[in-house]
């Protein structure tokens, strides 16, 4: 039997347990009472993956630039030629197997490809290539079914979430040990090393044998941590001799990059980082010729004066150019460098006001612009490698699942059964029905089948949207769902001031929140009396319990699902069990200190936000705040992790030596003196906070100074202002780019995007045998699922570039498909036709018959009454009337 006839015995078999089957091209008009609900969003995602289908990603690269992933991916063509040859998963199954809200295949004696045990089909693979495909990763893996297993492991949220924990553990360790005096928390950097070489390990054990081979070339971030570990195994070693370049653990900076190199999307980040360094390097050695050149300049102006005067700034030119380049950074500096020569001549202000606008005003805000472009333009080039990985994973996932028999179709095609297949691996939880609801909503032919654009927008709704069923309710929950509407319509009700919409609902919780505010600051405040601070902490239950019932409320009205999908629904719910937690442990235990339940207060104060978020212009920016958090918290992890490393060389360089300031030099280093008991890094977070400072302050110089008293060594300099610059000219700037440039490209308007999101498409589900939608029947009013867009992450990151370019439609392909259309609605109005004459018949039928029965009947009444005195009517006569009749 052919390929087409197998598949349509087995889609009867589905069709016969199916209790609403879907769109089946063989029970058709069983479907009559399922329509699907599509968010505008989802459709725009839809095409943007459709477009990627069209764009050519390799154009996008610089040219001479070789594909690791392609090479990757190709590696195991063989192997997968060899088992789409010989497909266990149709032999064993021609039926379908087991699925919730389909027949059960216990007592059939078919066995299951899910319960098979180590054994691998083409379905299984291909959801993997799926996954890599969504999720932007390279196959460089094997097929079988160990390595099936392991990288599904691998890149489980669970498995990531334990390599994170011990990563944090591993950093952690820096606030508790103290490798100078002890190895007490050795032994947990050790678990957490041979942990992370673990992970290494199952990298390379699920690669294919090609990728072994060049496992340092092709996994270049696995080799990075590799090298760390070694490293970090010779220093623990080298400590362990008693070397004294090992004693202070340097290795310890390396902890955070093991998170760093471990996760992608962080890992984009730090390398743009990494690379912009080159560009930057370009910046600081033109801000170091300005340096070299003003400070030549004020050797050769200002070196009598300094004898002169007997100050020490510009006496050397060693001393020329430091103090030139500490002015460059620390604008404080400059005034008691000036004053002593602006004393001598006024004149002398000339030289630092040009150096101070050329440095400041020119080359520091050049580093700006530079560092972020650079930045930018190497986070492209990264995320348009994983676009590449995506449409190089998705297409070997095609060719896998693609018929090359079906008859009819001059492209390759993936059928309706490939998919259900799929689902069953990476969406256990839909039904077939869903998953047929799915393939529909890309499948404009209705004849089973979608090519690889096609197949794109099924991919992207495995990622970002969200099947969700409306359930008929009976009529006991008429009324509940009555009241439903009138309370959301009751909090949503709005008004205008000055042009700008308002909730009247969030107006009166603004109104509580200034109240909780007051009795916040009034419930702490010792002045008052014991009787009315009792009121005031009375007063501030009674504002929870509102606060509570508008959560109630709000849950009530809004459902679940929108309920937790609204960023302040989640922030009113977290503030009030906080404020319930502490109340209730306050309540039950006397001894309990109070101060918990004020810190519940000032949890509180977080509502303020939802006073800002009233007014219309705040409204915007705190919903944008809210998409490109995820990306600010990846950004923000690298500054981390580099003040962390920093950190470590501080307090291990440093620590002993400020702790030990002698008060006899106190002169030397007043301004750090006056602070000295925050400025510290004989502890790690102490260390961490002087860094901070050292970070932000504009005299930080004070900190320096005083090391540099204590050490008397050019490297403390170094040091400084290594990690000021690295900060200040580095990741600040692109910090702050990214920031623009994120609002820019992400600051949609909040209304347009809502109305997207709440801008829904009906699908015409019902169809004939042909795949034309029936008109004659009318559809049902109930809309069974609807499908909504869910953003990632990455989305947001990907909309500051524009990477897929216009579907470039010619103007064949636009006629073509108007002509499409044109004849689908002339099948539709002849079908009209067709049902409208046939009535029409039916009717002239019946008034013809009608018409006859009269006559016939007022005839014999006729005859009865005279009696046969009148002849009757000549046949040609009543034939006359009756034709005259059915006439009219």
């Amino acid at each position: 039997m052919s390929r087409s006839g197998s598949s349509s015995e087995r889609q009867l078999s589905w069709s016969a347990g199916e209790g609403t089957p879907l769109l089946s091209p063989l029970s058709r008009s069983a479907t009559r009472d399922v329509k699907l609900e599509i968010s505008g969003s989802v459709r725009d995602n839809q095409e943007k993956w459709k477009n990627l289908a069209d764009v050519d990603i390799g154009s996008l690269e610089q040219p001479g630039v070789h594909c690791t992933a392609q090479d990757m991916a190709n590696d195991i063509d063989k192997d997968l030629a060899d088992l789409k040859a010989h497909d266990l998963f149709d032999d064993r199954l021609p039926h379908r197997w087991s699925r919730r809200g389909s027949i059960s295949l216990s007592g059939t004696g078919i066995p299951s490809p899910m319960n098979l045990p180590n054994t691998v089909n083409k379905y299984m693979v291909a959801a993997a290539f799926i996954l890599d495909g969504i999720h932007g990763r390279k196959i460089g893996y094997r097929v079988d079914y160990t390595s099936l297993q392991l990288t599904r492991m691998f890149h489980a949220d669970w498995y990531r979430h334990v390599f994170n924990f011990i990563s944090l553990v591993c950093c952690a360790l820096a606030f508790v040990e103290n490798v100078q005096h002890s190895t007490h928390y050795l032994w947990v950097e050790l678990v957490c090393l041979v942990l992370f070489g673990i992970d290494i390990y199952i990298r390379y054990a699920m690669s294919s044998d090609i990728t072994k081979r060049q496992f340092r070339k092709r996994e270049p971030w696995a080799t990075v941590r590799l090298g760390l570990i070694a490293l970090t195994f010779l220093d623990i070693g080298l400590y362990f001799l008693g070397v004294g370049v090992a004693l202070n653990r340097t290795s310890r900076i390396f902890r955070p990059f093991f998170l760093i190199a471990r996760r992608r999307n962080v890992r984009v980040v730090f390398g743009s980082c990494i690379r912009a360094l080159k560009d930057v390097f370009v910046i600081i050695c033109l801000e170091f010729c300005l340096v070299g050149f003003f400070g030549l300049m004020g050797y050769l102006l200002f070196a009598d004066s300094s004898v002169i005067l007997g100050v020490p700034f510009f006496s050397t030119l060693g001393d020329s150019l430091y103090n030139m380049l500490l002015i460059s950074s620390c604008m404080p500096a400059m005034v008691p460098v000036i004053l002593p020569y602006f004393e001598r001549s006024q004149w002398s202000a000339i030289y630092f006001v040009i150096f101070v606008l050329l440095a400041h005003f020119f080359v520091a805000k050049l580093t700006i612009a530079v560092s972020y472009r650079t930045y930018k333009k190497n986070t492209e080039k990264m995320l348009i490698k994983r676009l590449q990985k995506r449409k190089i994973a998705l297409r070997k996932a095609f060719d896998l699942l693609r018929d090359d028999e079906v008859t009819g179709k001059t492209h390759s095609i993936v059928s309706l059964e490939s998919w259900i297949a799929i689902c069953q691996y990476l969406k256990p939880s839909w039904t077939d029905e869903e998953a047929q609801l799915v393939f529909f909503s890309v499948d404009e032919d209705r004849d089973g089948t979608v090519d690889f654009a096609q197949f794109m927008q099924l991919a992207s709704v495995l990622v970002n949207a969200n099947i969700s069923k409306r359930n008929r309710y009976s009529i006991q929950f008429d009324g509940l769902r009555k009241w439903q509407h009138r309370v959301r319509s009751v909090l949503l009700a709005e008004t205008k001031i000055f042009g700008y919409p308002f909730v009247y609902g969030e107006m009166v919780v603004g109104f509580l929140i200034v109240l909780s505010i007051i009795q916040a600051t009034q419930v702490n405040n010792y002045a008052l009396t014991y009787s009315l601070n009792h009121t005031w902490r009375f007063v501030g239950i009674c504002l929870l319990s509102l606060f509570t019932l508008e959560i109630a409320l709000k849950l009530f009205a809004f459902g679940y699902d929108e309920f937790f999908h609204r960023p302040f629904c989640q922030l009113d719910l977290w503030i009030a069990a906080v404020g319930w937690v502490f109340y209730l442990l306050t309540s039950l235990y006397p001894g309990f200190p109070v101060v918990f339940y004020d810190l519940s207060l000032a949890v509180r104060s977080l509502r303020v936000l939802k006073l800002l978020n009233l007014i219309p212009p705040f409204h915007d920016i705190l919903w944008t705040m809210s998409r490109i958090l995820p990306l600010v918290s990846q950004l923000s992890l690298v500054i981390v992790s580099v003040v962390y490393s920093f950190a470590i060389l501080a307090q291990s360089n440093y620590g002993p030596v400020l702790a030990a300031y002698p008060e006899e030099l106190k002169p030397a280093a007043t301004p750090w003196y006056v602070s000295r008991q925050v400025f510290q890094f004989d502890t790690f977070e102490r260390a961490l906070v002087t860094l901070f400072e050292v970070a932000t302050l504009a005299g930080w110089n004070a900190v320096m100074d005083a090391a540099y008293v204590m050490t008397q060594s050019a490297n403390t300099r170094v040091f400084f202002f290594t990690y000021r610059m690295t900060i200040s000219n580095i990741l600040l700037p692109i910090f702050v780019g990214f920031l623009v440039e994120s609002f820019s490209s992400n600051q949609k308007p909040i209304l347009a995007e809502e109305t997207e999101s709440s801008t829904t498409q009906l699908l015409p589900v019902i169809v004939d045998q042909m795949g034309v939608p029936d008109v004659t029947k009318l559809p049902p009013s109930h809309v069974k699922y609807k499908m909504s867009f869910q953003r990632r992450a990455s989305d947001i990151q990907s909309a500051m570039f524009d990477f897929s370019k216009a579907r470039k439609s010619t103007a064949e392909d636009e006629l073509a498909k108007v002509k499409h259309q044109l004849q689908l609605i002339t099948v539709m109005k002849d079908k009209e036709l067709q049902a409208l004459r046939a009535k029409l018949d039916d009717s002239r039928a019946l008034v013809a018959s009608l018409e006859r029965n009269r006559v016939l009947s007022s005839s014999n009444a006729s005859e009865s009454s005279s009696g046969g005195s009148r002849p009757p009517l000549s046949a040609s006569a009543a034939s006359s009337k009756q034709g005259k009749a059915a006439f009219e």
